[in-house]
């Protein structure tokens, strides 16, 4: 008997051992199966608790209420238990108003129901990544008013409801990266959302950005776009994004980009791209925005000035209403020409001979449609002006008179010879 009690003694002061003065617990690798609320190791522990970290166990179930009596837990490690997953039946995983930061990456999340997350009303940064997530319920997140930061990355996604982030307001980062058929279809907006300030997505198979694909996210101000299979990006995809100073290109396919992208941005790396710019703009451009991450520096070469200036418009596809904007240009990118050097050298600037660029771009047609529209105004204001004009003759009362004399003269005048 004293023996038994002895080794329940020495188990509870090894789990005393994990808990330190600021009210935080580590107890990864324990080779804990489950955790119920009435778990003896659990009731052990000090209800005034903010921080538990329950990484590398073996937890395949979590009772919803597990964590109750602990009023101030604001952060939950549940990392790496790859057993772990949310009930199947949609119920609530969690039930923990005090809640603010969950880390369930490297689990075995399958699907997000709409009731998954319901029960934790604060919560603000949100880790799924590296689980197994195919499917988000549109309403995953109705109930998390608070979430500012959400990583979904490395899942297996291949669609995301574009209004999942919509009754956000505090969002303001989203990590999508590694869902490698995740890009939307077509020209369909992707995400909505007001507030979201940066968006990862690399590998997520893109291939053309269009202007509507990021429509929805007006305050964008990063975005992450590498390591996907990017051809094209349209000439107005972010022309309407006034705040969006960092794109992320590495290791696409360009074969093309507008200059007026080049000025507005502050950070813009084309790695793995090639890009060559004509050497008429190379004075206004920094050269600064293709360096990659402080790691390598792209060597830009130009060409002679061949490439057709045009004038970039705001479209808005509802109205079709265009208006001036900033003047911009096509760049050629040219893959087999690409020069990559040490982050400690300096960009090199060569002159190449001329190459004609091919091809009518999206500005180019808006211009001609520009001018097309405002010649039909022209019409209409030219006819508007011929019709007052016959108006004020119809109304000259001295033509009038004259008129009716010539057309019934009065039989008292004769004519005088």
């Amino acid at each position: 008997m004293k023996v038994l009690f002895t080794i329940k003694l020495l188990t509870i002061c090894l789990y005393a051992s994990a808990w330190i003065t600021d009210n935080s617990a580590d107890l990864c690798n324990r080779n804990f199966s489950e955790i119920h609320q009435d778990s003896e190791w659990l009731m052990q522990m000090d209800p005034n608790l903010e921080y538990l970290d329950l990484c590398h166990n073996n937890i395949t179930f979590v009772d919803s209420a597990a964590f109750q009596r602990f009023t101030k837990l604001s952060k939950l490690v549940l990392s790496d238990n790859n057993l772990l997953e949310f009930p199947p039946n949609g119920t609530v995983f969690l039930t923990q108003d005090s809640l603010t930061d969950l880390q369930c990456d490297r689990c075995g999340v399958e699907k997000i129901f709409a009731q998954s997350l319901a029960a934790i009303p604060m919560l603000v940064d949100l880790d799924l990544s590296d689980n197994s997530i195919a499917e988000i319920a549109p309403a995953a997140f109705q109930s998390n008013s608070m979430l500012k930061v959400i990583n979904l990355s490395k899942n297996n996604l291949r669609y995301i409801p574009s209004e999942m982030l919509s009754i956000l307001t505090y969002v303001r980062v989203l990590n999508l990266s590694a869902n490698a058929l995740l890009a939307p279809d077509q020209d369909k907006p992707f995400l909505e959302s007001r507030t979201l300030e940066e968006l990862w997505c690399d590998e997520c198979g893109f291939r053309i950005i269009y202007y509507e694909t990021f429509s929805k996210l007006p305050n964008l101000d990063r975005l992450y776009l590498r390591n996907n299979k990017i051809v094209e990006i349209k000439t107005l995809a972010f022309a309407n994004h006034e705040n969006l100073s960092t794109l992320m290109l590495q290791n696409n396919q360009l074969s093309s980009i507008s200059v007026v992208l080049l000025k507005k941005l502050n950070e813009l790396c084309l790695d793995g791209n090639a890009i060559k710019l004509d050497c008429s703009l190379v004075a206004f451009l920094k050269v600064s925005k293709f360096q990659c991450s402080n790691t390598s520096a792209v060597g830009v070469e130009c060409l002679t000035q061949t490439t057709t200036v045009e004038s970039v418009k705001k479209y808005s596809p509802s109205t079709e209403i265009v208006s001036d904007l900033a003047t911009t240009s096509t760049i050629e990118v040219l893959p087999e020409t690409s020069t990559v050097q040490p982050a400690s050298s300096s960009v090199e600037t060569r002159v190449l001979s001329a190459e004609t660029v091919t091809g009518i771009s999206d500005a180019y047609i808006s211009g001609y449609l520009s001018i097309i529209f405002l010649v039909q105004i022209g019409a209409i204001v030219l006819l508007l002006l011929v019709y007052l004009k016959m108006k004020k003759y119809d109304t000259d009362s001295a033509i009038d008179c004259y008129a009716e004399n010539i057309i019934n003269p009065k039989p008292f005048r004769t004519a005088i010879y």
